[in-house]
């Protein structure tokens, strides 16, 4: 098993090395058809962070619409949503810093995406998105180090049993 304070002292010791090659957001993605009822709710439920709202919204989601994402607490890659939207972001860094509310339309959906936190690539990449990878890692090392010392015991016990010859 690897422990929490293991990884979270990996991380700060190697955190140089957790370097984003993408665009990563918490935040919500919603696509309703636009003949939904209540799109204006929708669009002020979306970019609220009260309790009441989020419920409300999770209830608004289930029922009418095509697809959604509400779990702002979790790192996404904006990649991700950035390919189902109707129109193309020309440039995703600025798209981020500078907005934190947005609709999109096509022809038979709209598209709201609330951004409550957001990190550009070529920055640090925040723990909670690499905590399986260093992990994995440290599992990795365990295993291997498990692997050499066992070795090394078969070794020693082929010596002490004289079942181990050198030339």
């Amino acid at each position: 098993t690897i422990l929490i304070d293991d990884i979270i002292s990996y991380y700060n010791l190697f955190k140089k090395e957790f370097i984003l090659n993408k665009n990563i957001f918490m935040g919500r993605y919603i696509v309703v058809d636009k003949s939904a009822p209540k799109l204006s709710k929708l669009s002020r439920l979306c970019s609220s962070d009260k309790d009441e709202s989020i419920v409300e919204l999770e209830d608004y989601c289930q029922q009418f619409a095509k697809e959604y994402y509400l779990l702002d607490s979790v790192w996404q890659y904006f990649t991700d949503i950035h390919n189902k939207l109707p129109e193309l972001i020309k440039n995703e860094e600025s798209f981020l810093r500078n907005t934190k509310s947005v609709s999109f339309e096509d022809k038979q959906y709209r598209h709201y995406i609330y951004i409550k936190d957001y990190k550009i690539k070529g920055s640090v990449s925040p723990l909670s998105l690499e905590k399986e990878r260093i992990r994995n890692v440290l599992l990795n090392k365990n295993k291997i180090r498990y692997l050499n010392k066992l070795e090394d015991e078969l070794y020693q016990n082929g010596l002490a049993l004289n079942k181990i010859k050198i030339y």
